[in-house]
C-alpha cells in the first residue's frame, strides 16, 4: 500500500506517512514500524543495494567493453562474516574525461571528498578541473570506505596510473587539506612545492592556525604585507581592548 506514495512522494518523511496511514486506514503505527515499512517499500521500488553492489563488476566489464580506453575497476576484501569477498573501493574514469583533461583543460586539479547518505555509507572522492570555457570539468571519481591516508594514496595512485604524474603534466593540486592528503602528496611527489591558500575575507589559511587562534599565521602575515595590509587589523576582535573591558566590567 506504500508503493505509489513512495514513487510519487519519495522525499516524504516518516511522520508524513504515519499521518497518511492514520487517515486512510485508521491505524496507529510506531516510528520503527514505519521506518521498516518505508525501507521495504523503497527496496521494492528502487531495488536492493546488496544486489546492485553484486553487479558492479559486471558494470566495470561492460564499460570497458563498450568504451575500451576508459578506466573502471573495483577492489574487494575478505571478510570473516561471509565467504564471498566484499566491496571496498571503486574507481571510474571515462575515455572522454581522460582525453579532454589531457588535451584541453587547465592543469589545475581540485581534490575533495564527501559522505554518501546511503545504507552502505562510504565516501565519494573526486577530481575536477576547469575547461577552456572556465567551467568545472569532472576528471574522475571513486567510492571508498573512508577518507584516510590509505584511501587517498590509492585514489591518487589510480589517477596517476590513468593520466600520468604531476611532474610529467605540470599539474597544480588544490585542496583544503583533507585527512592524509597533504602528507601523501608530500611523500609521493617530493619534488613538488607546497603552497598555502589564504582567504583574507574569511580570515583563514589552509594551515588552519588563523581560524583556530584568531591571529594571522605566518603565511597570512606574508600575504597581507605583500598586499599592503596591516596584519594587526585582521586579529580577531576577542583580543581587542574593547572586548577585554566588556569581559571585566
Amino acid at each position: 500500500m506504500f508503493m505509489e506514495e513512495i514513487v510519487d512522494h519519495h522525499s516524504m518523511k516518516v511522520k508524513g506517512f504515519k499521518k497518511s496511514i492514520k487517515k486512510k486506514y485508521n491505524l496507529n503505527c510506531t516510528n520503527s514500524q514505519m521506518y521498516r515499512a518505508k525501507e521495504k517499500a523503497e527496496e521494492a521500488v528502487k531495488g536492493s543495494y546488496a544486489k546492485m553492489f553484486a553487479r558492479l563488476r559486471d558494470y566495470c566489464a561492460t564499460l570497458l567493453q563498450k568504451n575500451p580506453s576508459s578506466v573502471a575497476f573495483l577492489v574487494t576484501e575478505k571478510s570473516q562474516l561471509c565467504k564471498s569477498p566484499i566491496f571496498k573501493r571503486m574507481f571510474v574514469m571515462f575515455t572522454t574525461q581522460k582525453k579532454d583533461f589531457v588535451n584541453t583543460c587547465k592543469p589545475v586539479i581540485g581534490l575533495d571528498a564527501c559522505h554518501l547518505k546511503m545504507v552502505m555509507g562510504g565516501q565519494l572522492m573526486f577530481v575536477i578541473c576547469k575547461d577552456a570555457n572556465n567551467q568545472m570539468f569532472p576528471i574522475t571519481m571513486a567510492l571508498v570506505e573512508s577518507e584516510c591516508k590509505d584511501s587517498w594514496g590509492w585514489f591518487l595512485d589510480s589517477l596517476t596510473d590513468a593520466i600520468g604524474t604531476p611532474l610529467e603534466r605540470g599539474w597544480v593540486f588544490l585542496s583544503d587539506r583533507q585527512k592524509g592528503l597533504i602528507d601523501f602528496i608530500k611523500n609521493m611527489y617530493s619534488e613538488l612545492s607546497i603552497d598555502f591558500t589564504l582567504g583574507i575575507f574569511q580570515m583563514s589559511c589552509i594551515c588552519n592556525e588563523w581560524k583556530m587562534t584568531g591571529i594571522p599565521c605566518v603565511h597570512a602575515c606574508v600575504g597581507l604585507v605583500q598586499d599592503n595590509k596591516n596584519p594587526y587589523a585582521y586579529v580577531d576582535n576577542c583580543y581587542s581592548v574593547k572586548t577585554y573591558k566588556k569581559a571585566y566590567s
